[in-house]
């Protein structure tokens, strides 16, 4: 009985650290430097403005990485659409019909 098995030369993966990938860390890194950097801004302000710019900035770096399509975070989707090539056309169905060649 010979069985036909596809084995991929190369897997690609995200690792998982809890409820965050890893890719993500960076992005949380520099969300926690720029909050640091601007609060003091707000230190004239108040107590009460500063804790809800520290809210705020938590809650935009979870949707930032959040994934709506598997191993597409929100801030790599907004990177990737400013960085194509605004001069080509594509169909709103290109991913569903482009075929990528395999490489052997």
């Amino acid at each position: 009985m010979q069985n036909n098995y596809r084995i991929p030369r190369e897997m690609k993966a995200d690792i998982k650290l809890w409820f965050i990938y890893l890719s993500d860390i960076p992005f949380i890194a520099g969300m926690i430097i720029f909050t640091m950097f601007t609060a003091p801004i707000l230190a004239e302000t108040g107590t009460t403005l500063r804790f809800a710019y520290y809210i705020f900035n938590v809650v935009f770096t979870f949707i930032f990485i959040a994934k709506p399509i598997p191993q597409k975070s929100v801030f790599n989707l907004m990177v990737q659409s400013l960085r194509q090539d605004l001069k080509k056309y594509r169909s709103v169905d290109f991913q569903k019909y482009h075929v990528k060649k395999e490489v052997d």
